[in-house]
C-alpha cells in the first residue's frame, strides 16, 4: 500500500510542477501581451503624428495651388485684354 501512496504523492508532485509551469507560461504571455500593447500604442502615436504632418502639408499644397491658379488666370486675362486692345 505504501507503493500506491508513493505513486500518488509522485503524481501530485508532478501535477503541482505542471501547474507552476502553466502559471509561468500564463505570466509570460501576460507580460508579452502588455509589451505588444505598449508597442502598438507607440506605433499608433507615430501614425497620428504622420497624419497630422500630411494634413498640414496638404493644406499648404492646396493653398499654393489656389495661388498658382489665380496667377495663371490673371496672366491669361492680361494677355487676352492686350490682344483684344490691338
Amino acid at each position: 500500500m505504501a507503493e500506491l501512496g508513493e505513486r500518488i504523492a509522485w503524481v501530485e508532485g508532478r501535477l503541482e510542477e505542471q501547474t507552476m509551469r502553466v502559471d509561468d507560461v500564463r505570466d509570460a504571455i501576460k507580460g508579452l501581451d502588455e509589451r505588444i500593447d505598449r508597442r502598438f500604442e507607440s506605433v499608433d502615436r507615430r501614425f497620428d503624428n504622420v497624419d497630422r504632418r500630411i494634413d498640414s502639408l496638404e493644406r499648404k499644397l492646396d493653398s499654393h495651388f489656389k495661388w498658382l491658379v489665380g496667377v495663371v488666370v490673371a496672366a491669361f486675362g492680361t494677355v487676352a485684354s492686350l490682344i483684344l486692345r490691338h
